[in-house]
């Protein structure tokens, strides 16, 4: 090989051996990492399609789809298991009398604007506030 080609090769297996860690965190595929050394002029490659067969008019979609196709039903499959458990904990909770009038006092607090309603931004602090700052918005000082 000559030097240039060299530096090509190993350039080319730095960004294979970087794994996970790129800016993305995921792998680069064999058809980035050609984008990435030949600066996007490799012969038969259109970028962000792929490889492209002169002469036949087929092409080959880049593999990473299948991995994101696998990440989204394995995350649609832990979504459901924690709605369950979810759902679950509800139930206990709903039997038992005080927990289920602090969930009832909860619920109606989000629905009807007693709380905030998302997610945890309302004054979460019982009594005085512990750490002697304001909860209420500050608009009032500009």
């Amino acid at each position: 090989l000559n030097p240039e080609d060299k530096a090509l090769y190993d350039e080319m297996l730095r960004l294979q051996g970087l794994g996970s860690n790129t800016p993305t965190g995921v792998p680069y595929t064999e058809d980035e990492i050609m984008a990435i050394v030949r600066g996007g002029k490799q012969r038969g490659h259109i970028p962000g399609v792929g490889r492209v067969l002169p002469g036949q008019g087929t092409v080959i979609p880049p593999p990473s789809q299948g991995t994101h196709l696998a990440d989204i039903a394995r995350l649609k499959k832990h979504e459901k298991l924690l709605t369950k458990q979810v759902n679950m904990f509800m139930m206990l909770f709903r039997s038992d009398d005080k927990f289920s009038q602090m969930l009832t006092q909860l619920e109606s607090q989000a629905e009807y604007g007693g709380g905030s309603g998302s997610g945890g931004c309302g004054d979460d602090e019982p009594g005085d506030d512990e750490d002697g700052d304001e909860d209420e918005e500050e608009e009032d000082d500009n």
